[in-house]
This record gives C-alpha cells, sequence and structure tokens, in this order.
C-alpha cells in the first residue's frame, strides 16, 4: 500500500492527469469530448506489475487524450487533459 497511489488523488497538473511513476498505459477509458465526474477512471497504467487507475479530479470534459494503450510513459508525463 506503501507505493500505490491513493486512487482517491488524481495525478498531475491543473486541467491534466500526468503518470505518477513509469509505466506502460493498459486501458484508456475516455474520448475527446467526453464528460467525465470527478473520481471517473479515466486511464490505468501498468508499473511495479501491477494496474493503477488513475482519477479525475472533478467534472468536465476530456480536451485531449495523449495516449493508447501499449503506450510508454514516464513519470509526469501528462496523458489527459480536460476543460471546463
Amino acid at each position: 500500500d506503501a507505493w500505490a497511489p491513493n486512487p482517491l488523488d488524481a495525478a498531475g497538473v491543473a486541467g491534466a492527469i500526468a503518470a505518477p511513476f513509469p509505466g506502460v498505459v493498459a486501458e484508456v477509458h475516455v474520448v475527446p469530448g467526453q464528460s467525465v465526474d470527478a473520481g471517473s477512471v479515466v486511464v490505468v497504467i501498468e508499473a511495479m506489475k501491477m494496474l493503477h487507475s488513475l482519477t479525475a479530479a472533478g467534472g468536465g470534459f476530456v480536451d485531449e487524450v495523449r495516449v493508447a494503450p501499449g503506450d510508454q510513459v514516464a513519470s509526469q508525463q501528462v496523458l489527459i487533459t480536460f476543460n471546463d
């Protein structure tokens, strides 16, 4: 548990979800223009032999999806951006 991100915390910068650590994108649950609610799972990455669900911090609309399943991601790489 000490190494896993808190699922209630969204990793990233304002208006975006960023990878909390290096990994591989396992699933993308959103498309541009889609409405999301706070806590909605938007992307799942595989790291440290575990799946980690990254969630939206607040409600809004998906602006950009910058990754696809199978993509390698770096720590703090922006994966999804949002707008109001």
